[in-house]
C-alpha cells in the first residue's frame, strides 16, 4: 500500500547512498521526492518548489540542517513539516520543536518507522487545522 501518494518531499542529506535510500523508500510508499546533497541545494529548492515535507539531515557542509529550519521557519509562505535525521545526541526534541521541527530521527533509524511518523505528524497536523 503506497501510503504517501500526494505528497511531496524534500530530502536534505549529504551522506549519498543514505539519501538514496531514503528517496526510494518515500518514492516506494508513493511520494514524489526530491533528493539535494546540502541545506544550501535545500533551501533554492524550497524558494522555487512547494513540499508538504522536508527530511533534513542536522549536521552538513555549507548550510546545515539546522539553520535550513530556522529559514523554513521564518518564511512567510505555507510551511512545510520539517523532519530532523541526526546521528549526535546533542539535539534534543524538544530543543528543535522550538524551531519548528516536527520529529527526530535519529541514525541508524528503521525506514519504515520514519514512513509511519510522517503519517502520524501529517494525520496531526490535519486535525489541528480541522479544529
Amino acid at each position: 500500500m503506497k501510503k504517501l501518494i500526494g505528497l511531496s518531499i524534500l530530502v536534505a542529506e549529504d551522506e549519498a547512498e543514505l539519501r538514496d535510500v531514503i528517496v526510494d523508500q518515500l518514492l516506494y510508499n508513493g511520494a514524489t521526492v526530491e533528493g539535494v546533497s546540502n541545506g544550501a541545494e535545500a533551501w533554492d529548492s524550497i524558494q522555487n518548489k512547494k513540499f508538504d515535507i522536508v527530511l533534513s539531515d542536522s549536521r552538513m557542509p555549507g548550510v546545515n540542517g539546522i539553520e535550513l529550519i530556522k529559514k523554513i521557519h521564518q518564511m512567510n509562505s505555507t510551511k512545510p513539516i520539517v523532519f530532523l535525521c541526526t546521528g549526535f545526541s546533542d539535539l534534543t526534541l524538544s530543543e528543535v520543536k522550538k524551531i519548528g521541527v516536527a520529529e527526530v530521527f535519529s541514525k541508524p533509524f528503521d525506514l519504515n518507522k520514519m514512513v509511519n511518523q510522517i503519517l502520524i505528524s501529517i494525520n496531526e497536523l490535519q486535525s489541528k487545522k480541522a479544529g
